[in-house]
């Protein structure tokens, strides 16, 4: 089972990507801004960080790196409202794993799993 930690600034979103990914994780962290995310991962050391673009004050993509610097073994997958071709090649030069739109959070299991 995978420790996932979910960032977002949204707490509702939240709660369905919990929904959405709980029989997969033996615990499942939240985090609302990246800075919260990054001081949870150096805490809990999730598999997988599910997180989100646009939050304040640190952003999904700093934290990302900030993360991938510090935990290179923790996966992270973006998951945003933002199909943007700019913004997903951004996301993976930061070191994500994954880019979810959240329309599509059917996909995560798979990708959590694959």
């Amino acid at each position: 089972m995978l420790k996932i930690l979910i960032a977002d600034d949204d707490a509702r979103i939240r709660q369905i990507i919990r929904q959405t990914v709980a029989g997969l994780a033996s615990a499942v962290y939240e985090a609302s801004d990246g800075g919260e995310a990054i001081a949870v991962c150096a805490t809990e050391r999730p598999d997988w960080v599910l997180m989100d673009v646009r939050m304040k004050p640190i952003d999904g993509l700093r934290a990302t790196a900030a993360i991938k610097a510090r935990f290179p073994e923790t996966r992270i997958a973006i998951v945003t409202q933002h199909d943007d071709a700019e913004l997903r090649a951004e996301a993976m030069r930061a070191g994500a794993s994954a880019y979810v739109l959240k329309e599509n959070l059917h996909e995560l299991p798979g990708i959590l799993t694959g």
